[in-house]
């Protein structure tokens, strides 16, 4: 008998979302300061097929009291040099004070691909009000990141499954 190729059938792609292993350091950006690199996302597919990212939430975790002030304006989304999306504004939580959220909408012809059995990082940056502005105040603190794995949604280049997503 002469036996062809064995063929794995995959319920669809699965992503894994880490905080890179170089992300930014904590530090101190002056006030007015432009193209901050803020956070860095590790984006892992499997080997099933490449892996389109359609949207993505950042949040931010504010600290210092610091009232209904974002700081942040003019966020965007980079693979490696290249702007995929932004700039667009960040968003106050509900409570005003001590969470936004950055929401980047690609949409299904999105060019943000994970090609499978591989990572790929994306970097958020973003500028800092002025003091003059008014828009952010001296000691605040702020941590980016991603909330929950629902906050970013993914799907298989080909197939169009929706990606089981995993990870931080």
């Amino acid at each position: 008998a002469v036996s062809g190729q064995s063929i794995v059938i995959s319920s669809g792609p699965t992503l894994t979302l880490a905080n890179d292993s170089d992300n930014v350091p904590s530090r101190y950006v002056v006030m007015g300061s432009t193209d901050n690199v803020i956070y860095k996302l590790r984006l892992t597919a499997n080997n099933t097929e490449d892996v389109r990212i359609t949207d993505v939430i950042f949040r931010d975790t504010i600290t210092g009291n610091t009232a209904g002030l974002s700081s942040f304006s003019d966020l965007s989304l980079y693979d490696g040099d290249t702007v995929v999306v932004g700039p667009i504004t960040l968003i106050l939580g509900s409570d005003n004070q001590t969470t936004g959220t950055v929401t980047f909408r690609l949409g299904s012809a999105s060019s943000l691909l994970i090609p499978k059995n591989s990572s790929k990082t994306v970097t958020l940056k973003g500028s800092l009000a002025t003091f003059i502005s008014g828009g952010a105040a001296s000691n605040s603190g702020h941590t980016f990141g991603i909330n929950a794995i629902g906050d970013v949604t993914a799907y298989g280049k080909d197939s169009s499954t929706s990606a089981t997503i995993s990870g931080t």
